[in-house]
């Protein structure tokens, strides 16, 4: 892997990172309990496929490095997609508000 692209993967990575932390503070009535990251050739990004235990059930769902939401495991309860998809959404447009917040001060 070359040097420019092994940086794109450590930056997609650490995105990836930050959106999962605000994906477990917001799905309070799940764990997740394992994920995996695969570099993804046809989009030339990083899956992360992340692993949800709730109760006995498990559920998958991948999300990519923008944060669109490539796979659900086909009884992954629509409200907890919508949850995944609000917390990611949510927190970065926080965080662009309270930027351009500050750069308004």
């Amino acid at each position: 892997m070359t040097d420019i692209k092994s940086k794109l993967v450590a930056g997609q990575i650490n995105i990836l990172n930050e959106m999962c932390s605000y994906i477990d503070d917001e799905i309070y009535y799940a764990v997740i309990v394992s994920y995996k990251d695969e570099y993804n050739t046809r989009t030339e990004g990083i899956d992360r496929t992340l692993t949800f235990s709730r109760g006995t059930k498990n559920y998958k769902v991948t999300i990519n490095w923008c944060g669109v939401i490539d796979y659900t495991s086909p009884k992954t309860p629509v409200h907890m997609i919508v949850d995944i998809h609000n917390a990611i959404c949510g927190q970065y447009l926080h965080g662009i508000l309270e930027q351009a917040t500050e750069a308004n001060l």
